[in-house]
C-alpha cells in the first residue's frame, strides 16, 4: 500500500487520519508500502492536523460528509487513548452510529458507522505498548539489532544517527515478523487492509 497526502477527492481506497506527529505518518507510510503497492491511501490535507481522539474524530466527519470515501483508518497514540472503548464512546458522542463492531486484536478495531445515510468502514488503532509510537520503534530496534534502548524520540533519533539510518530505512529493512511484533495492531490491520478487495 502506499500512504500520500492529498485533498480530499472521491476516489481513492481509503483515508487515514493520524493524531499524531510527522514521525507517525513516515513510520505509517513506509509500514504500509511493506504490504500491498495497489492500493492507495491518503492522508487529507487540514489546515491543521488534528491531534487526540476528538479531534480525529471531528476530522473523520468532515471526510465522512465530504467524500465517497467508504474505509478509514484512524491511527492515535495511546497516550490520546485509554481503551478501545473509550474510542466507540467518543464516536457516539459525535453522532456516529456504530452497527458492528470487531475487535482485530488488542490494539485494532473495525468498525461499521453510519452518519446520516452515509456508511463507511472505520479501523482504529492504538499505538504504543504504554504511552506512544516511540515504544513500538523502540522495540523494532531490540528485535532488529538486539539494542534495548529508552523509547525516547531524542535517544532514538541519536541511535538512527548513529547507525546512519533514518526512522523510516528501519522499517524498511526490519523482517515482516519484527514488524508484526513491534507494531501488532498497525500490522495485522494493514495486512487485512491489503488482502480486502
Amino acid at each position: 500500500m502506499k500512504i500520500t497526502g492529498a485533498e480530499v477527492v472521491r476516489e481513492i481506497y481509503a483515508y487515514v487520519l493520524l493524531g499524531n506527529g510527522t514521525m507517525d505518518e513516515r513510520i505509517i507510510s513506509a509500514l504500509a508500502k511493506r504490504y500491498n503497492h495497489s492500493k492507495e491511501m491518503r492522508i487529507p490535507i487540514a489546515p491543521q492536523r488534528p491531534t487526540g481522539l476528538d479531534a480525529v474524530v471531528k476530522a473523520l466527519i468532515q471526510c465522512i460528509e465530504r467524500s465517497k470515501v467508504i474505509r478509514y483508518v484512524v491511527v492515535l497514540d495511546r497516550e490520546h487513548i485509554t481503551s478501545m472503548n473509550h474510542v466507540e464512546k467518543k464516536l457516539k458522542e459525535h453522532g456516529l452510529e456504530m452497527k458492528r463492531v470487531n475487535v482485530l486484536c488488542g490494539d485494532a478495531i473495525a468498525v461499521e458507522i453510519r452518519r446520516g445515510s452515509k456508511e463507511a468502514l472505520l479501523y482504529a488503532i492504538i499505538l504504543g505498548f504504554e504511552k506512544r509510537i516511540e515504544e513500538n520503534l523502540s522495540k523494532l530496534i531490540e528485535l532488529e539489532y538486539g539494542e534495548h534502548i529508552e523509547p525516547d524520540k531524542k535517544v532514538i533519533r541519536r541511535w538512527l544517527k548513529e547507525h546512519g539510518l533514518r526512522d523510516i530505512n528501519l522499517i524498511e529493512k526490519a523482517t515482516v515478523d519484527h514488524l508484526e511484533e513491534a507494531f501488532p495492531g498497525l500490522s495485522y490491520t494493514l495486512k487485512i487492509l491489503s488482502k480486502d478487495p
